[in-house]
Parts: structure tokens; C-alpha cells; sequence
């Protein structure tokens, strides 16, 4: 089976990012990929999977003591394959600012986050027990554990990202140490990438201006942590909050794969004017490179790299770039 690495962004600046690769398996036609399955505790959120976006949406509890006892309002879709190493990137395409509560007030607090090693343990269950006709107590049954890198709009023209582990729901910040040393501006910013690696105890997250028509992706921000609680779990996205309010969020596309496969580095070579990337091979039978010049113009699909542009070398496949040529995507294929 053909399996591709995100594609790299390459320019005459050095600048070199992780993107989601677009492919028959990432995107949205009205219904889930094979064995996705949904999270939602409350029995109550929304998911939309049709006109190629994956829309997420749930309501708020119905009152403080609710949320007090089965927590805020969430949902998530999740991936079958358990992994150990793994890797998923999801396009965010929308997102509250800020929310109307009671009395007025605007708040932020929708987190919108991708998750690997994520578990759907065991909870309970505390229905019924009222006079009938009577409202009676919300029912949650499972809890999530694992890892999640999320991102807050914080309502003043900027966003924060963050590394989460999560214990039954209960997240604890693990990246970064410094608190809005991982903000970013959203000035003009209506699409964002959102990438989480965790391979042994090592997790790293990045987020990307994926906005159209500005020539991106373009990192923003990124953070990473060491933690070995979770060894292994599934990967997916959600949408959560730490008030009592909806959470919504969009993608319009997202693709988890092993963490395991190669990832290129970088290697710069100033006096010959042109730079390398570099993808060890030796965990698949072959790897080739493609390129493109545009992710957006589906009339500019990934087209094989120039021959002479690349070659095997020992255990690694080598890409030669002129620091001279216009900025080009490249990614990585496996056979």
C-alpha cells in the first residue's frame, strides 16, 4: 500500500514545515472513514461529516451542578487503529471566538484539539432518581484519557496552543512551562493546521496559518513534552471547554499515520547554494519524492520529482534543493 508523508514546504529562506497530505482517506464525502468512531458522553453533540467537512458540535450542561458532576460539554472522533507511535494533523476550519453566557457576558474557552493515545475508559452512570417529569441527571459513561494539543482563541486578536495529558478528562498542562509563551496572532488567520507526534515518551505539536491565498503553511507555533504515562491509543480530534458553555469546531481534513515512518531532517550546504532533505528508508521498501508548486489548485497535483533531483544514499533517500528556485512543496512517498 502507497503511504505518503506530509508534504514540505521548501524556499530560498529555509523555511521548512509539516502540512496534512491531502489524500482519498483524509477528506470528508458525507460519512466517517472506516472505523472512526465518535465520543460523545453526554449522548447529546452533533457530528457532520457531509459536504467535505467534519463539523463538531455540543451543547452546554444544563446547569452548574451538571457540569460539576459529569464535566463541560465535549465531543470526539476518534481513529480504530490503536497506535504506539503516532501521528495526526487535522485542518481546522472554524472555531468559536467567544460565546454569550447568561447575564451578557462574553467568553472565550472552547478548546479545539487534535489527540493521540487516547483511550475511552470506563465511567458512570448516575441517571434517574428524580420524580418523574422532573428533570432528570445527566448520564456519562466513559472518560478519555491520552494526549492533546489544543488551541484557545482568546478573544483579544490572538490564540494559545497548548500539550495536554489528560486523566479521565482531568487535563494537566505539560507544554509549555511558561504560560502564553506558545501564543500566536490570529490577524487574519481563518484556517489553521494542527499536527501532534507522540513516538516513545517524546509528544510534539505545531500549529500553522493555513489560510488561503497567503502562500502557507506557515508554523506559528510549537510545543513539546516528555511523558510516559500513555504508551499507546487512539488518534482523533475534539472539541472541549472549561465553561459552562457549546463547544463547536470544524475540519475539513485529517490524516493519522505511524510515527514510525520516516521524518525528514534538514541539511544545509551554504557554499554549494543549495540545501538537502534527508528521509531515512530503511523502514519501508522505497521511497520516492513528489512535488507540487500549490496545495490549493487541484490543477496542480503532486507530480514526481525530477530524477536527477533526488537519490538513495546508503539508508537514506537525499533531496537536493537550489537555494535559488521559487518556493516548492515536496513530500516523501512509501511504497
Amino acid at each position: 500500500m502507497t503511504r505518503s508523508l506530509p508534504p514540505l514546504l521548501a524556499t530560498a529562506a529555509l523555511s521548512l514545515t509539516i502540512a496534512c497530505a491531502k489524500d482519498e482517506e483524509s477528506g470528508f464525502d458525507g460519512a466517517l472513514p472506516t472505523g472512526w468512531t465518535i465520543f460523545d458522553p453526554y449522548g447529546n453533540a452533533t457530528v457532520d461529516s457531509s459536504g467535505g467537512t467534519l463539523s463538531l458540535f455540543a451543547p452546554a450542561p444544563p446547569d452548574v451542578e451538571t457540569a460539576e458532576l459529569f464535566g463541560p460539554a465535549r465531543v470526539a472522533v476518534l481513529a480504530e487503529e490503536e497506535r504506539e507511535d503516532t501521528q495526526i494533523c487535522a485542518d481546522v476550519t472554524s472555531w468559536p471566538e467567544t460565546y454569550r453566557i447568561p447575564g451578557g457576558e462574553r467568553v472565550n474557552g472552547t478548546f479545539v484539539a487534535v489527540m493521540t493515545r487516547g483511550r475511552d475508559t470506563d465511567g458512570f452512570s448516575a441517571g434517574g432518581g428524580e420524580p418523574p417529569g422532573e428533570p432528570q441527571p445527566a448520564t456519562v459513561t466513559s472518560y478519555v484519557d491520552g494526549y492533546s494539543l489544543s488551541f484557545i482563541d482568546l478573544g483579544t486578536g490572538s490564540a494559545r496552543l497548548q500539550l495536554h495529558r489528560i486523566d479521565d478528562e482531568w487535563p494537566t498542562l505539560i507544554a509549555p512551562l511558561v504560560e502564553g509563551s506558545a501564543d500566536f496572532s490570529l490577524a487574519g488567520v481563518t484556517k489553521i493546521g494542527l499536527t501532534l507526534s507522540s513516538r516513545g515518551s517524546y509528544h510534539y505539536g505545531e500549529a500553522r496559518d493555513l489560510t488561503p491565498g497567503t502562500g502557507g503553511p506557515y508554523p506559528v507555533a510549537s510545543v513539546s513534552a516528555t511523558d510516559a504515562t500513555y504508551p499507546s491509543g487512539q488518534a482523533g480530534v475534539l472539541t472541549t471547554t472549561d465553561r459552562l458553555i457549546p463547544v463547536s469546531a470544524g475540519f475539513d481534513h485529517v490524516v493519522v499515520w505511524d510515527a514510525r515512518l520516516p521524518q525528514p531532517a534538514m541539511r544545509h550546504q551554504p557554499a554549494e547554494g543549495w540545501f538537502e532533505l534527508v528521509a531515512d528508508r530503511r523502514r519501508t521498501t522505497a521511497l520516492s519524492v513528489q512535488t507540487r508548486t500549490n496545495l490549493a489548485d487541484p490543477a496542480d497535483p503532486w507530480v514526481p520529482a525530477p530524477p536527477d533531483s533526488w537519490a538513495y544514499e546508503g539508508d537514506d533517500v537525499v533531496l537536493r534543493y537550489s537555494m535559488d528556485e521559487p518556493r516548492r512543496f515536496f513530500r516523501f512517498v512509501s511504497e
